[in-house]
């Protein structure tokens, strides 16, 4: 009866423990995705910016 409770109460762990990974995964997809943005955002800026500087006066 013991082994089984135990048993029980450790199989509810390890499901807990997996839906946070799940959870913990998603929010580092979401976070790589923002990143590559933001680069992605940066450098067009950066382009834009250099565009202006090597451009001649009008």
């Amino acid at each position: 009866m013991r082994i089984t409770t135990a048993n029980v109460a450790l199989q509810r762990e390890v499901r807990a423990l997996t839906a946070e990974r799940d959870r913990l995964t998603k929010r580092l997809a979401a976070a790589r995705d923002n990143a590559r943005f933001a680069d992605k955002r940066i450098a067009a800026l950066e382009a834009q910016i250099a565009e202006q500087l090597t451009a001649p006066p009008s």
